[in-house]
Order: C-alpha cells, then structure tokens, then sequence
C-alpha cells in the first residue's frame, strides 16, 4: 500500500513500532481510516540508524527534503530503488 507525500513527510517517532517493523498512520487526512504498513528490515536497520542522530521528528528541515523524497519515489517506482548502497 503506497504512502502519500504529505503522510511520508508528517511522520514522527512515535508513529513507529520498530520492534515490530511497522508505521502507523493512525490519523488520515481526508476522513480515510488508520492504516499499518509494514517495513522492510532494511528500512527498520535505517530508520533505528537515523534515530541514533534524530530528535523527535523524523522527516528533519532540511532544505530540498521535499525534491530528495520525490526523487527517490520516482527511482523506486522504476525499479531503480536509491541511488544509494
């Protein structure tokens, strides 16, 4: 089930079940209901790293985050995934 942009980037730590590999989105902008999707162990290892360095958002401010995340939605639905390692 795929994420939306805004969903992706309003996500917080405590949206996540990383002991359990998985995201809740537990409040839907439109009127839809919860949903719970589950991670991969490559995006639970990564987001446990990110963590390490993180406050409580996860998204950050950083500028360009928008653009980096379309970018890498685009790649992956190619099949090109990340263009990193």
């Amino acid at each position: 089930m795929p994420i939306r942009e805004g969903e992706l980037l309003s996500i917080v730590w405590s949206d996540l079940d990383l002991d359990r590999d998985r995201l809740v989105l537990a409040e839907p902008e439109k009127g839809g209901i919860a949903r719970t999707l589950l991670l991969p162990e490559r995006a639970v290892r990564a987001l446990r790293a990110h963590r390490a360095r993180q406050a409580e958002v996860v998204r950050g401010g950083q500028p360009g985050i928008r653009r980096r995340i379309r970018g890498h939605r685009k790649r992956t639905a190619r099949g090109g995934g990340s263009s990193r390692p």
